[in-house]
């Protein structure tokens, strides 16, 4: 990696806050990309989806790492068109200013791409396993082509993650806040479906690693083992000491869905493996009061 800033966009999120205290810990310089009016005590605020957002970049770039993206998880972004054409306009920025300096990118992807209720392996290079069945996940798709077409890029699947910072929305924060308010986790169907929860510091990890090698491509980023809606459940009620599970009437239309995302690549070239369990991620979430 070339001496210059490290420039990490949405870094006032859920990811990018983890991602940018473990760089700095490595004695990075680092050039935050925040939304403007983010409420943190350092950062470039910037609107990435506004053209040439990033032409008065002017320091050497050393690399980006693009974790910015209008995902579907606010409220202000729905899962629409309109909204999809604001990430394709921030990683149309995000390539002109690594093209300006030449530096390598590692592009924040999602694992949701893959098909969901199929059994064909969700390995990186098996395009038919693939299936970008929304708005958001077209975008995110169309990304992934557009930084791999530019070469110098590690694209970083990433599964669930779960942090400090999370939204009340998200499925975990609505079982923590269930538990704890001593109201039932309410299952739909048998509880079977599956997601693939990762710690905001393995994938933080993740980016250390891959800033310091000359690997490029698609990388899952995620746990090695998936677990159950039953799983996760079970396992808050016994993290928080609190709570109990009740099953709705309401079949789960997601029932099959299955969510075992081959890690191997990146074991085998960067070294990688997440080392968070369920129950200590979980345990980082005691006391967290969820963000809208």
């Amino acid at each position: 990696m070339n001496k210059g800033v490290v420039v990490v966009t949405g870094a006032a999120g859920l990811v990018g806050q983890a991602v940018c205290s473990v760089l700095q810990g490595s004695s990075m310089d680092l050039l935050p990309i925040v939304r403007q009016g983010a409420c943190v005590d350092r950062g470039f605020p910037c609107d990435l989806t506004q053209p040439d957002a990033l032409v008065g970049i002017e320091v050497p770039v050393s690399a980006i790492v693009h974790l910015a993206a209008a995902v579907p998880m606010a409220a202000e972004f729905p899962d629409t068109e309109e909204v999809a054409a604001l990430t394709r306009a921030m990683d149309a920025n995000v390539v002109a200013l690594a093209k300006r300096f030449q530096c390598p990118v590692l592009y924040a992807s999602s694992c949701g791409l893959y098909r969901k209720g199929s059994d064909l392996p969700k390995v990186e290079d098996l395009d038919e396993a693939l299936d970008p069945c929304t708005p958001y996940l077209r975008a995110k798709y169309d990304g992934e082509r557009l930084f791999l077409d530019y070469g110098n890029v590690v694209v970083m699947r990433i599964s669930a993650p779960i942090g400090r910072g999370m939204r009340k929305t998200a499925i975990v924060s609505r079982f923590v806040e269930a538990a704890l308010g001593e109201a039932p986790i309410r299952l739909w169907g048998s509880g079977a479906r599956q997601q693939n929860f990762i710690s905001v510091a393995d994938i933080a990890a993740f980016v250390r690693l891959a800033l310091g090698s000359d690997v490029r491509g698609v990388f899952n980023v995620a746990a090695p083992h998936p677990v159950s809606m039953r799983e996760l459940a079970e396992t808050v009620i016994d993290v928080m000491g609190a709570g109990r599970i009740e099953y709705a009437d309401t079949p789960d239309p997601n029932e099959r869905e299955r969510a075992d995302y081959d890690t191997t690549k990146a074991q085998r070239l960067l070294g990688w493996v997440a080392q968070e369990t369920l129950a200590s991620m979980l345990a980082e979430l005691k006391g967290e009061q969820f963000r809208l």
